[in-house]
């Protein structure tokens, strides 16, 4: 019993934070994230293992001033499929981009972080910000409520002594 207790805490707790990074993350403005110039010398749709559901795809740029890979998360295959951000983006021109530095490099050593990619004024890809947003809520609000349940199971368990 001690243990599940446990490890409903620790769920509690990072689901608050994830909420809440999440959160941040939907609030940015593009004045808060890293700004570069790049010229993209390779453009790769990558294919990387999800925990249930098969495989999730995302779209590499690598670059001609830096050896960081940074990419955008494509989703499914089916999705990534559709997608005709690839076509719009030309080897060997400098585009720049905006990425969020909250976003953390995964074990392939890309970073999924691209929010936005112009060309000069003209805005190539943007990210919704609004689903971090949703997203966030929707993890804070169980965190608030599990750890709200865990307050009141507490209390009763202390007035029945």
């Amino acid at each position: 019993m001690k243990q599940s207790k446990t490890t409903l805490i620790l769920t509690t707790i990072v689901c608050i934070l994830g909420g809440l990074l999440l959160i941040y993350r939907g609030q940015q403005t593009i004045d808060n994230l890293y700004k570069f110039n790049g010229t993209v010398i390779n453009l790769t749709i990558q294919e990387f293992p999800s925990h249930k559901t098969g495989y999730r795809y995302s779209l590499d740029f690598s670059f001609a001033e830096t050896d960081k890979v940074y990419g955008i998360y494509l989703g499914t295959k089916e999705q990534a499929d559709n997608n005709d951000l690839k076509s719009k983006i030309k080897i060997g021109k400098t585009y720049t981009f905006y990425v969020d530095q909250t976003v953390t490099p995964s074990l392939a050593g890309h970073t999924l972080g691209i929010i936005e990619i112009r060309n000069n004024a003209q805005v190539i890809y943007q990210d919704n910000p609004k689903a971090n947003y949703i997203g966030g809520s929707i993890f804070l609000t169980m965190g608030i409520g599990t750890l709200l349940i865990l307050i009141s199971a507490g209390r009763r368990k202390k007035n029945a002594l």
